[in-house]
């Protein structure tokens, strides 16, 4: 009778179940012992601990450290209330759960070692901030409209937009550049909302701030200023998006424009105008050398 070799695939199951068993105790517990962490068939450092825990970025047992010593965990208290204006901006700039996920986890694995060189256990879950951010969308519809705009200010901007297409019978979903205008009150900067124009002229932009307003029931007699860009399209004095705006009002209205794309202007055509005679003058001595 002899000892058989060893079995692989049992020996690995013993060793993911022993894994799944360390890591519910290091997600339950406050104050973990590493040296009362049950043995497994290979030595089981601090490092694999935080891999299995899905830390972001944690300090290996390389760096000097007993991993039989006692770590004295802080965890950070972190609530949904805390959790509302990080949602508000990811969904500002596009930013998925699962990456959201990962960078709060990773910000605060990092804020834990440098308050008490220990691994915060309160890792943010994707699902739970796929709940938090759909009940700050559900705030931010629900909340009371805006029924008067003192200041009205517009600007536009392309934007990636996913949508569907019908396509026979079956659908599609695309991505299309299409052109959003936004429109905000002022003062305070309150986001009111956006239209779609049917395309880029000054007319369809001002027909559709318009019936936005109609169909959000926005008081037009609250509107005493335009704010916006300096471009012609909103600022020309016959065809200008704030021109039809007073035609339809039948009534003027405050003009605020940007001062910083008006100085942005001057600077450009004076920079094109100078780079052309550069290259008049190039092209002038490039001709007399060839004569020569």
């Amino acid at each position: 009778m002899v000892l058989g070799r060893t079995d692989l695939v049992q020996s690995k199951k013993l060793q993911n179940r022993k894994l799944r068993a360390i890591k519910h105790e290091i997600r339950h517990n406050s104050n973990i012992r590493i040296k009362e962490i049950p043995s497994t068939s290979y030595r089981l450092n601090r490092s694999e601990v935080c891999s299995n825990v899905d830390f972001p970025s944690c300090s290996s047992a390389a760096d000097g450290i007993d991993t039989t010593q006692t770590v004295d965990q802080k965890p950070i208290k972190l609530t949904d209330a805390s959790l509302h204006s990080f949602t508000t901006v990811c969904d500002r700039y596009g930013v998925s759960d699962r990456a959201a996920s990962a960078i709060v986890s990773s910000v605060l694995c990092s804020a834990s070692d440098a308050d008490s060189e220990a691994q915060s256990t309160n890792v943010v879950d994707r699902m739970k901030l796929r709940r938090i951010r759909q009940k700050v969308r559900e705030q931010f519809l629900t909340k009371e409209r805006v029924k008067e705009i003192p200041a009205l200010y517009f600007d536009e901007r392309k934007d990636k937009t996913a949508k569907t297409v019908l396509k026979g019978s079956k659908r599609f979903r695309v991505i299309v550049q299409e052109e959003h205008i936004s429109i905000i009150k002022e003062s305070g900067s309150v986001y009111v909302g956006y239209v779609v124009p049917a395309s880029g002229s000054a007319r369809n932009i001002e027909r559709a701030i318009h019936s936005f307003l109609t169909i959000e029931k926005i008081s037009l007699e609250s509107i005493l200023a335009v704010g916006c860009d300096g471009t012609n399209k909103n600022t020309g004095k016959v065809g200008g998006v704030i021109r039809l705006l007073e035609n339809r009002l039948s009534r003027t209205l405050q003009w605020i424009i940007c001062l910083l794309h008006a100085n942005e202007l001057p600077l450009r055509h004076f920079f094109t105008y100078v780079d052309a005679l550069i290259i008049q003058d190039l092209n002038h001595l490039q001709g007399k050398l060839v004569k020569h």
